[in-house]
Parts: C-alpha cells; structure tokens; sequence
C-alpha cells in the first residue's frame, strides 16, 4: 500500500463534514491508517497531521491534534460544539 491509499479517502472530508456526526470517526479512523502505514514505511510516527494527509487541523465542527512521543502517537478530535462526540486514537 502506498501512503496516497490511505489518506485518499481523506479528500472525502467535505461529503463527512456535512454528516457532522461522522465527521470525527471518519477522520480519526483514516489519520490512525495513515499513521501506521507511516510507521511502518518510514520507522518512525509522523510529527504533523499534514504528514498524514489533513491540510488543516481544523473544520466547521471538530479540532484535530496529533501528539507523538517516541513509541506512541496520539489521535484526538475535539468537538467545536455541543452535542458532538468526541474521539482518540493511540497508536503504539
């Protein structure tokens, strides 16, 4: 697998921003593939969500932070409004 086919479903960001509920899972999910296979091709976790394939670190509905400290990085999507949830992922 190619580090592209991975973040590519990340360019359907916009389809998953408009289902605000989704949006979140959607983008962990993908940032924590795209993590891995980083990982995996390059022996070390990525310092940036750019490096994973999300331009911005924000949308209308969530902020995105990506944490890495030697053998683990950390996922979060932090909700910008009420009645969202919000999600992590670690990797390890």
């Amino acid at each position: 697998l190619q580090n592209s086919e991975v973040t590519a479903p990340l360019t359907q960001l916009a389809q998953a921003e408009r289902l605000t509920s989704g949006e979140g899972q959607f983008v962990v999910i993908n940032l924590m593939q795209s993590a891995i296979l980083n990982r995996v091709e390059t022996n070390q976790f990525a310092k940036s969500l750019v490096e994973l394939g999300l331009n911005s670190s924000s949308t209308q509905n969530y902020r995105y932070e990506l944490s890495s400290k030697g053998n683990q990085l950390a996922l979060l999507a932090r909700p910008k409004r009420a009645g969202l949830k919000s999600y992590i992922a670690v990797v390890s």
